[in-house]
């Protein structure tokens, strides 16, 4: 019954529960992107550092993965409410500030 219950619950958390993200991440490390501010639902402010630009992109949540739509190569791993891991261009730790 427990076994049942847990695979249940993981299950539950897992694909049922929609993961959120809010609030502004910041790298300390020399990444292409210092920061991501995701502002609403689907809206995130990102700061170029080598463009030295500030662009908003719209972005999708699956599972654990953070993908903005305007560059599919961009993806970010929610590791927890306060730390965001980047792959590829936006490879590096991001902190909440």
């Amino acid at each position: 019954v427990l076994i049942v219950i847990g695979i249940a619950y993981i299950y539950f958390d897992t694909f049922l529960v929609q993961k959120t993200i809010s609030g502004k991440f910041t790298s300390d490390s020399d990444t292409q992107y210092l920061s991501f501010d995701f502002k609403s639902r689907d809206s995130v402010v990102v700061y170029d550092i080598y463009a030295d630009s500030v662009f908003t992109a719209k972005y999708v949540i699956e599972g654990e993965m953070i993908k903005l739509k305007q560059q599919e190569n961009t993806i970010l791993m929610i590791r927890d409410n306060q730390t965001l891991v980047g792959e590829g261009f936006t490879k590096g730790v991001y902190n909440k500030n």
